[in-house]
């Protein structure tokens, strides 16, 4: 097990690495899609309606499988990307997505429970220190 995940949730891309070297070097988590091995993932979200009685958190995907959700179907579901751009606005109030209300910290929930879906079993048990990046200049008129 590594002694420490890196989460940098990038308003295009995100990266998820651990730490399990005695020095302290960190090696990206690589993930698989269309038998490309991918060492960054695509900050979206694509959901689409979940079969009655179930909830809309089971009828997700992230990054690239998100991307490909929509293109198969893009008439059938609700694509978000660049989540951290609009959350930063004081007038964001949250996402309805299929009569279910999300807020900033519900999305990247749900981003971080489908890629450790996709983890292969690399995220099954988390280390006891996460250390999550923080833009180095952060946009809009109140950082």
């Amino acid at each position: 097990m590594s002694r420490a995940l890196g989460l940098d949730f990038g308003t295009t891309n995100s990266v998820f690495a651990t730490c399990a070297e005695a020095d302290g070097a960190a090696a990206p988590l690589m993930f698989d899609h269309a038998g490309e091995s991918l060492d960054a993932l695509r900050s979206a979200l694509c959901f689409w309606q979940p079969p009655l009685g179930k909830s809309v958190r089971e009828a997700v995907e992230a990054g690239p499988w998100a991307i490909q959700r929509y293109i198969d179907d893009p008439g059938d579901c609700r694509f978000l990307q660049s989540m951290k751009t609009f959350s930063a606005s004081p007038y964001f109030q949250g996402a309805w997505v299929f009569a279910q209300k999300f807020q900033f910290e519900d999305l990247l929930e749900v981003f971080v429970e489908r890629v450790r879906a996709r983890a292969k079993g690399a995220l099954d048990r988390l280390p006891g220190r996460i250390v999550v990046g923080r833009p180095v200049a952060f946009a809009g008129a109140s950082p």
